[in-house]
């Protein structure tokens, strides 16, 4: 309120005076730290202005102000704070820990999906159980703006809000509902990170938000959080180069933070994990309230029996070129379920097929891939990368492709059905061992995709080639 009134007096004594300022309750606060956002921005005094405030804001526009505190377009504002443009879903989340805790979901759109409010709640109620620390908000408001969202993410928590992409709201068996289940545990699990460096907070909500989606079911597809450009080699590097948000190096507080975390919750185990983050957050809060930004050093002295394994990720090469490879960057998304792997015979006969899980779509036309700047369903990579194209057999009307070898290739068995596929083919003898070599299946993450070339989520599995 101090830094709303050295902006603009006149704001705050219009502020001072309205009807929900009376009894503040935690949805208010919100609203207050929505004000904030919009003093910061220059749009404060035109909306104080705005019809909409004419009656002043009551308790019951708290929600909406704290929406539109996410948003930067004016015009898209005020908008949101029209009586009747936006819908206001309020739900109860209440949990063991926070048994009065709120959530309310606003919508500018028909893209309402009754899964959402129910999602939020489990999300709430496995990272409290987890951390076993009340969520430090007493109302989770989730808007789904695009104008909220800034534009290098796909979510944003600003402390008093919670922003998505509504085009994720799909049916509750789709992609991108996945990756809005997911994206709402990393998001409310910022409640708890933040303030600290970029990878502690980025990593930790990438942590809690695959343990949360493990548990909840959510595709593995969703969770995959793959290198994306990062070239910083190690945390210490990103650290130097401190990058600012929606820097290309940005991505890499979310891949190196993770593999940090992800391996010493694997090392410490479940039941220990829980107590762990504990520790740091309570931690980070008192690093915080000395003014100083938490870093490694925290993380070391939590996990005092580890650092070897810290400092291998603060200052190791885990992410120098030499130690990147296409496999060790890629996991397989578990959207295959082999019926027969990948084996080869002494003759170089290779032959392997699967079905689908989850929704998940081969690419069945290869025209419509190449035509969608796609890829065919099947690659053969080594530890260096691509190697070659299996592409339908000559006789169906397509040219058979793997490396220079295309002539010593040619499969004797390629089907794709809806939901299985069936292929056999003579492993080129101008290529080394085919057992060190991998089958890379693509594919539609659902059906309303196209693979794309160079998007590791689009990689259905990834399977080794074995000796028969």
């Amino acid at each position: 309120m101090l830094y709303i009134g050295a902006r603009n007096v006149q704001d705050l004594e219009s502020i001072v005076l309205m009807p929900f300022i009376v009894e503040l309750d935690q949805t208010d606060v919100l609203g207050v730290q929505a004000l904030l956002s919009l003093s910061r921005r220059g749009h404060l005094t035109e909306l104080l202005a705005s019809p909409a405030f004419q009656g002043g804001i009551a308790d019951s526009h708290m929600v909406l102000v704290a929406a539109a505190g996410t948003i930067s377009d004016l015009a898209e504002i005020e908008k949101v704070l029209t009586p009747g443009y936006a819908s206001i879903q309020t739900v109860d989340l209440a949990t063991q820990l926070s048994p009065e805790l709120q959530g309310s979901v606003i919508r500018t759109g028909d893209h309402a999906q009754t899964w959402t409010a129910p999602w939020l709640q489990s999300a709430v109620g496995f990272l409290e159980m987890t951390m076993q620390q009340q969520l430090p908000v007493g109302h989770v408001v989730v808007v789904l703006h695009d104008a909220a969202v800034l534009p290098h993410a796909n979510g944003v928590n600003y402390g008093f809000a919670i922003s998505y992409k509504p085009e994720y709201e799909q049916e509750e068996d789709t992609y991108e509902a996945q990756v809005l289940r997911a994206g709402l545990a990393h998001e409310i699990a910022h409640y708890y990170w933040a303030g600290n460096v970029s990878w502690l907070d980025e990593g930790l909500a990438e942590l809690m938000s695959n343990m949360f989606g493990k548990e909840a079911g959510i595709w593995p597809i969703a969770l995959h959080n793959t290198r994306r450009g990062c070239e910083a080699h190690n945390l210490e590097m990103l650290t130097e180069w401190d990058p600012h948000q929606g820097s290309p190096s940005h991505r890499c507080s979310y891949f190196l933070g993770q593999l940090l975390f992800e391996e010493l919750a694997r090392i410490v185990g479940g039941d220990t994990i829980g107590q762990k983050l504990r520790d740091l957050y309570v931690a980070s809060l008192e690093e915080q309230a000395e003014r100083r930004t938490p870093s490694v050093d925290i993380v070391e002295n939590n996990f005092p029996d580890h650092t070897n394994v810290i400092g291998r990720h603060w200052s190791g090469g885990l992410n120098a070129p030499e130690n990147r490879s296409f496999l060790s960057e890629v996991r397989s998304h578990g959207l295959i379920e082999w019926n027969e792997p990948p084996a080869v015979d002494r003759s170089g006969f290779v032959k392997f097929s699967g079905k689908l899980l989850n929704g998940a779509k081969l690419s069945r036309s290869i025209p419509e891939a190449r035509d969608g700047k796609g890829v065919p369903s099947f690659t053969i990579y080594d530890k260096d990368g691509y190697v070659g194209t299996i592409l339908h057999p000559p006789r169906s009307g397509y040219s058979w492709n793997l490396g220079d070898n295309s002539p010593h290739a040619e499969p004797f068995e390629y089907l794709i059905y809806p939901d299985s596929f069936s292929v056999g083919f003579r492993f080129p003898p101008g290529i080394a061992n085919p057992t060190e070599h991998y089958v890379v299946v693509w594919g539609f993450r659902d059906g309303k995709r196209i693979p794309y070339a160079g998007s590791e989520s689009d990689i259905l599995g990834i399977v080794e080639i074995e000796p028969k």
